[in-house]
C-alpha cells in the first residue's frame, strides 16, 4: 500500500509527498535550507507577538532566578521532594507550590525541587491536591536566603 497523500511545506506552501517531508518544530518541511529559515522566522515571530501579548496584559514572567533555583536544589539535596529520586541522570525542575497566576510568589518557602514525572504529575492531577504536604515540608525549614 502506498501513501498518495500530499503535505504543504511550512516554508514554501509548496505540496510534496508524505515521503519527502520531516517534521521541524512541528511543522512539516521540506527539507530545502531555504524553508528551514523561513519557518525559523515564522516561529521567531509567533513566540514575539505572544510574549508581546503577554506584557500587555502584565502576565509575562521571566522566570525563576537562577541564585534562587540554585538555592533551592541545594536546600532539597537534589532530590525530589515527591518521590525522593535522587538518581544524578534524573532531570530536576524547581515548582511553585501555589503558581504565580493563583498569588504564589518567587520566594524560598512557595518553591520546591521535583522530578520531571512528579512535576507532570502535580500539573495533571491538580496542585491544590499536593499544597498542604508541599507547604508543610517548606515551612518547617528556618534556613532563609
Amino acid at each position: 500500500m502506498t501513501d498518495n497523500r500530499k503535505f504543504i511545506c511550512a516554508g514554501c506552501s509548496n505540496h510534496f509527498p508524505s515521503s519527502s517531508t520531516v517534521f521541524y518544530r512541528n511543522k512539516r518541511w521540506c527539507k530545502s535550507d531555504e524553508c528551514k529559515q523561513v519557518i525559523d522566522m515564522k516561529v521567531k515571530n509567533y513566540n514575539y507577538k505572544n510574549a508581546q501579548k503577554k506584557i500587555k496584559k502584565g502576565t509575562f514572567r521571566h522566570g525563576v532566578k537562577e541564585e534562587l533555583r540554585a538555592y533551592i536544589k541545594e536546600r532539597d539535596k537534589l532530590s525530589c521532594r515527591n518521590c525522593f529520586t535522587t538518581a544524578e541522570n534524573n532531570y530536576f525542575q524547581v515548582h511553585h507550590i501555589v503558581p504565580v497566576s493563583n498569588g504564589g510568589e518567587d520566594n524560598y518557602e512557595n518553591l520546591i525541587l521535583l522530578c520531571n514525572k512528579c512535576h507532570t504529575r502535580v500539573h495533571q492531577y491538580g496542585w491544590e491536591l499536593y499544597v498542604k504536604t508541599f507547604t508543610n515540608y517548606t515551612s518547617r525549614l528556618h534556613i532563609k536566603i
